[in-house]
């Protein structure tokens, strides 16, 4: 997932980007359509400038897996100490009979 830098520093540097900027050119066009044009281009040019996008980063315990939220993972752990245990008990009560028919 990605997420752009929002800081109260790059929205300041964003802002003072915004106030220097000529914007003469928008005001001078005619057709409403290219001025609109001009200026959604001029302000994602300087918001992608000051707020650049970032990778978060990831954890090596996390798997890389975006859908696994923490609760599934929480639920995958559970699960995993279950099968543990019960084959453990399976394995002790084995031992138990082997050793019980050994002995009679």
């Amino acid at each position: 997932m990605q997420r752009r830098l929002r800081t109260d520093e790059t929205l300041n540097t964003f802002r003072n980007d915004l106030l220097a900027q000529d914007w003469r050119n928008v005001h001078e066009k005619e057709d409403v359509d290219s001025a609109y044009n001009f200026f959604l281009n001029t302000f994602l040019t300087l918001y992608h400038k000051n707020c650049p996008i970032q990778q978060p980063k990831r954890t090596p315990k996390r798997p890389d897996n975006p859908w696994l939220t923490r609760g599934l993972l929480n639920a995958c752990k559970k699960r995993i100490i279950y099968i543990k245990t019960l084959l453990s008990t399976e394995l002790r009560r084995k031992k138990l009979n082997i050793r019980h028919i050994k002995i009679n």
